[in-house]
């Protein structure tokens, strides 16, 4: 099998690895809801591994994982397909909790107000992202928009769970200017055809519930990436819009020329660059977006710098802009 870039995997023994996928699928699809002695268990999604924090360090995953890590001594390498069927049989069968969460309920909003005494700015990259993608949402934020976006703070970030909890803490920082525009995307989704598909992957259960800031946002955030990959309902189409036609305001651009790149589109320049300004409203915080433009500045900022420019704050440049610069000679 050969992938995207020429990555490949090399299937030596293609008949027990079918046999072996195909029996664990059956059994976790089948876990859930026994006929033959009538037990029911919760629905869990079937790929949860992926959807929570720290799913490496989870008995789950270890185990999901063993065959990989641990080969049969011969000579052709081959994983003990065997092995893992059972150990997988074992762990259902001795696991009657497979997830716990924190005590929360469902009855009505809960106060989720920043506390300003104990809500920290973070203004350099060192340790950002455990602060901002991997802490508590109401812990600490980003100095500003745009430093949440900066290179070395969105490649230290290691899976979509950290990514998308990294977006989620840039629109709290701005939620009172956007609290109209993200409220009410529960209904439309819900209403929206084909529009909650992989929803629960933006869902942390055991921060979420009850806190309306992040619940509306929980939602935008599942918003900006189905909107990026699909021919979304005009209504999903003009809510991003209106969301991000509030947030260009507080990003810094790049003139994206040679000559001098390292300049500011001021916000009036920035709305008449269609070519830019369009993809802006449509895409921003997309991985598509955070693809084509990277935010480059440098590792700490200082909060009370009045002088705004390059060298004072992290800059969206075009990716294939700095590809072009990388080896050049100043």
């Amino acid at each position: 099998f050969v992938g995207r870039e020429g990555v490949s995997i090399d299937f030596q023994n293609i008949d027990a690895l079918e046999e072996a996928t195909s029996s664990i699928a059956r059994f976790l699809l089948e876990f859930f809801s026994e006929d033959r002695t009538s037990v029911m268990r919760p629905l869990t999604n079937n790929n949860f591994v992926l959807d929570f924090y720290r799913y490496e360090a989870s008995p789950y995953y270890a185990t999901m994982t063993h065959y990989i890590k641990t080969m049969t001594q011969n000579e052709e390498n081959i994983p003990d397909y065997e092995r893992q069927y059972r150990d997988m049989l074992q762990y259902f069968q001795e696991t009657k909790c497979l997830h716990k969460y924190s005590k929360f309920t469902l009855d009505g909003a809960m106060s989720s107000t920043p506390n300003t005494k104990s809500l920290q700015p973070v203004s350099g990259t060192e340790d950002a992202v455990f602060k901002l993608a991997r802490s508590h949402y109401y812990k600490y934020r980003a100095a500003n928009l745009m430093f949440g976006f900066n290179s070395s703070i969105m490649y230290g970030l290691l899976s979509f769970c950290e990514f998308n909890a990294l977006r989620k803490n840039q629109l709290l920082s701005c939620y009172e200017l956007l609290r109209d525009a993200v409220g009410g995307c529960v209904q439309e989704l819900a209403s929206a055809k084909a529009a909650n598909k992989y929803r629960d992957y933006y869902f942390m259960p055991q921060f979420e519930v009850g806190q309306k800031e992040l619940v509306d946002i929980h939602h935008y955030t599942f918003l900006i990436d189905h909107c990026a990959m699909t021919e979304a309902d005009s209504a999903l189409v003009a809510r991003i819009h209106a969301v991000n036609s509030i947030l260009y305001k507080y990003i810094f651009f790049s003139t994206q020329k040679r000559s001098n790149y390292d300049t500011f589109l001021s916000t009036e320049e920035f709305r008449k660059a269609k070519k830019y300004f369009r993809y802006f409203l449509k895409s921003f915080m997309s991985t598509g977006f955070l693809s084509e433009f990277i935010g480059l500045g440098f590792a700490d900022i200082n909060p009370k710098e009045k002088e705004i420019n390059s060298l004072t704050q992290t800059v969206f440049y075009s990716s294939e802009l700095m590809r072009t610069q990388a080896h050049r000679q100043s």
